[in-house]
């Protein structure tokens, strides 16, 4: 029902060490039923989007928990939409030149969170072809 409420079609949520609060590298996919399956199409762009976000937080593995403030997560959305809109997608993110400068001032890692760094996306050529 939250999904519904934002219009999310999907989430990663990241894994957490109890004892350290450290990011495990681990994460669980969610998809809305009300969304995601709306379409093969749909199905497709959001497991796409949020498959980029498990590879961000397996690359983000015994960082400490407390780095994904709201700014930072907005960041990772940034290059998760960045790859859905690479597939075809045309639902393009908001973000304006001032966030990404932003980001990547602030963040080292923010060329690190780009799709391209992921060899499971780094040189895919398949865009959704209908």
């Amino acid at each position: 029902m939250k999904m519904d409420a934002i219009g999310a079609p999907g989430a990663t949520v990241p894994t957490t060490y109890v004892t350290s609060g450290k990011l495990t590298g681990m994460s669980n996919v969610y998809f809305n039923k009300n969304l995601a399956f709306s379409s093969a199409k749909q199905l497709f762009f959001t497991m796409g989007h949020e498959f980029v976000h498990v590879s961000q937080f397996a690359a983000l593995a015994g960082q400490r928990a407390s780095i994904l403030t709201q700014d930072f997560i907005d960041m990772l959305d940034f290059h998760a939409y960045s790859y859905q809109n690479s597939i075809g997608g045309l639902q393009l993110n908001s973000y304006t030149r001032e966030e990404i400068l932003h980001w990547s001032t602030t963040y080292s890692q923010f060329n690190s969170m780009n799709y391209i760094n992921f060899p499971w996306s780094f040189n895919h050529s398949y865009i959704y072809p209908f």
